[in-house]
């Protein structure tokens, strides 16, 4: 805006360099100082937490500073010089706008975009006064946690930013046209019998499933299972104002989600935006730097496609799909289907024997069987002639010698570092009416619900211990 001013010549330059000045300390005052002066009663009234979150036209959201009996009853008789001087410089830079000679339109436009500003500067004091309000109220549950009458654990919930597929020594073609893939961290922090405070981190990802109410339902569901078998039983909720968290799905499903896992939710507090998820965000933060560590050593991402592990078909394998090839080419009735042969070639018994034909890693898939066939028909068609006299010759030998298995199920994956539970982590997510069936006690396979979406939930555990949670 002052640019806008200067650049017209409807000020001079020392006016402008005076006013940018002032703004610089006013906006360095709140993000910085401002914070420390705001208190829940303060006889500054840009500076009482009750009087500038009271809404004056709804009484049910409205406090009282003074009368009424109250033992913190308090008159608002003192000012900030340092929030008036932003009230000040915003009044003089609005003065000297309204007096500009310019034509009504530009005139017009001109006070539009000082308006437009100070709404903007205002709604940011209006912000860290929110924000100040938020880490007070996560400060009294942490003090309160773990005493008669209180939550055991308090659960800070957020999406972390989406994960980019990363490799070692990675090509700019290989770096775009990637999909993101999300992860929901929950931050558990508890106080332990020796009265320090033990922290847990759960991170799930989700591969397929969006960002979305039943998403949330169904990892709060899992994540207070986890936690009761840990001797939880009482917690409360803290995320952000994100429509995934405080939409109607979610507030009306939480009480059946406590039944069901038998873990009492106390309370769901809602934490300003940019603010009140640190714990998250740091613990992401360490998660992303393993990640990359590990990248950084010349290991591939965890979430990349694995390269398919090549090799050559037996002999046993090439005559049996070979017999069925020959079987369909001389007879169109006799033509058999790529998956029925994989089928049969699954259930084929030796001659006289209740003993299987093939092995479970000799066994081919339908697509390798289809494209072994495709080979050999394109093969057929472009014989040579000298091939058609003698097809024993050698520059005549069957494409079968140069056909190789391509199945990613082949690849033996390494340990994963990171999320050294995947396998036995695996749980199906569903949607809020069903949530999610968790691994039994004597299990080692969810049990999967057949109407539910399936999605991966991956969890990686990290515990600490501290004595003083700030």
């Amino acid at each position: 805006m002052l640019r806008t001013i200067l650049d017209r010549n409807l000020e001079d330059r020392d006016f402008v360099e005076m006013a940018t000045m002032r703004l610089k300390e006013s906006h360095q005052y709140l993000e910085t100082d401002f914070k420390l002066h705001v208190k829940e009663v303060s006889r500054v009234a840009d500076h009482c937490i009750r009087h500038a979150l009271s809404d004056r036209k709804d009484a049910a959201f409205a406090a009282q500073c003074q009368g009424g009996g109250l033992n913190d009853s308090h008159q608002h008789d003192l000012v900030c010089d340092r929030c008036e001087q932003l009230k000040s410089v915003l009044g003089e830079i609005r003065k000297h706008v309204s007096k500009y000679a310019l034509p009504d339109n530009e005139k017009e436009r001109v006070e539009a975009k000082y308006l437009a500003a100070e709404r903007a500067i205002m709604e940011m004091r209006r912000h860290q006064l929110r924000s100040v309000l938020s880490s007070t109220t996560r400060k009294n549950i942490v003090e309160e946690l773990g005493t008669e009458g209180n939550a055991d654990a308090l659960l800070t919930l957020d999406w972390a930013m989406k994960w980019l597929p990363t490799k070692a020594r990675e090509t700019q073609k290989d770096f775009f046209g990637k999909k993101g893939i999300s992860w929901h961290i929950t931050h558990v922090l508890r106080r332990s019998q020796d009265d320090n405070f033990e922290q847990r981190t759960l991170v799930h990802i989700t591969e397929q499933s969006s960002q979305d109410s039943e998403t949330v339902l169904a990892i709060l569901r899992h994540v207070l299972k986890e936690l009761k078998k840990s001797g939880v039983n009482s917690v409360i909720l803290r995320s952000d104002n994100a429509g995934c968290y405080h939409g109607n799905k979610v507030l009306a499903t939480i009480n059946k989600i406590s039944e069901e896992t038998n873990v009492q939710i106390m309370r769901y507090t809602f934490s300003e935006s940019q603010a009140g998820k640190s714990s998250c965000d740091r613990m992401a933060s360490v998660i992303k730097r393993h990640l990359h560590a590990y990248i950084d050593q010349g290991n591939d991402g965890w979430a990349l496609k694995r390269p398919p592990k090549r090799s050559r078909f037996s002999g046993k394998q090439r005559d049996y799909i070979n017999a069925a090839f020959d079987r369909g080419t001389r007879k169109k009735s006799a033509k058999v289907d790529s998956r029925q042969l994989a089928k049969q070639m699954e259930e084929e018994l030796v001659a006289g024997t209740s003993t299987f034909r093939f092995r479970p890693n000799e066994l081919l898939s339908a697509s390798q069987i289809s494209g072994h066939f495709t080979r050999k028909l394109e093969r057929k068609r472009n014989l040579q002639p000298e091939c058609v006299d003698d097809p024993e010759a050698a520059e005549c030998s069957d494409i079968d010698d140069q056909d190789a298995t391509s199945e990613d199920d082949e690849y033996e994956n390494t340990e994963d570092p990171m999320f050294y539970s995947v396998e036995d982590e695996m749980t199906e997510l569903v949607a809020a009416a069903n949530i999610i069936d968790d691994t039994g006690e004597n299990s080692d396979e969810p049990s999967l619900i057949p109407t539910a979406p399936p999605t991966t939930v991956r969890l990686h555990n990290l515990r600490h211990r501290t004595r003083k949670p700030f």
